[in-house]
């Protein structure tokens, strides 16, 4: 069997925001979306760390990318909430969001205290996916 080769353009237009991308999994990641042509947004909590990922980028000449710091362990709704804006403004949607380098046992499931009542509020209209969303 032939190995799985991606084409250097796979992700061309994508935006991919991936938390814990300052090092280890999230930065090979990072590293492997940018170069098959994605947008991608680094989150993680050690600026130093995602401006090192960012620098790599821009020297490799693949697309731009953009530093959210931001440590998850101890974000709050309003951290949330400012995330989606500032992704909204800045990229108008996202394609991927890839969660890396988190202990899921410091963290709600539901850091928008999205319930059954009010979830289609956090699902976007036109997405493709579920055009009218609706709660039963």
């Amino acid at each position: 069997m032939k190995p799985y080769t991606p084409a250097p353009t796979l992700l061309t237009s994508r935006r991919i925001l991936i938390t814990g991308a300052g090092d280890g999994i999230g930065r090979t990641v990072a590293l492997a979306c940018a170069r098959h042509g994605a947008s991608v947004i680094l989150l993680g909590r050690t600026v130093k760390k995602l401006e090192k990922v960012y620098d790599e980028i821009e020297r490799q000449g693949w697309p731009q990318a953009a530093i959210l710091p931001l440590d998850l362990a101890t974000a709050t709704p309003s951290h949330y909430e400012q995330i989606a804006q500032t992704v909204a403004q800045e990229f108008g949607s996202l394609d991927s969001l890839i969660a890396l380098g988190l202990n899921a046992s410091q963290f709600s499931i539901n850091p928008l205290g999205c319930t059954d009542s009010n979830c289609a509020e956090y699902i976007p209209a036109g997405d493709g996916i579920n055009e009218n969303p609706t709660v039963d």
